[in-house]
């Protein structure tokens, strides 16, 4: 089980050197990480920047329900520009983007 902070950064068992655009593995996230995103932020909508928490940002899509439980993540092409918004009760950031480094979605 992932923690709420984890994301493709900050995890050595989920990295790019293990993954590439289109790629997918499953995660299990717990219910906590419904509630934790003003601490472990998400940034983007539908398609989250790799340095977004892993679990945050697969509530803030709306993947997973309060229970937590599995999820597949997928791996896109990069975005120029991630827009926050607000979904299933979770505020999500803004940020600028790269797209040379893929982002994120569920």
């Amino acid at each position: 089980m992932l923690g709420c902070r984890d994301n493709m950064v900050n995890n050595d068992q989920i990295t790019l050197r293990s993954y590439g655009v289109e790629d997918e593995f499953l995660i299990n996230c717990a219910s906590s990480c419904s509630k934790e995103i003003a601490e472990y932020p998400a940034y983007g909508t539908v398609h989250y920047s790799m340095d977004s928490a892993l679990c945050v940002s697969a509530f803030h899509q709306g993947a997973l329900n309060a229970r937590g439980g599995d999820v597949v993540v997928q791996l896109k092409d990069g975005l120029i520009e991630y827009d926050g918004s607000t979904r299933n009760g979770l505020a999500s950031n803004d940020r600028p983007g790269n797209v040379n480094i893929p982002s994120i979605t569920f």
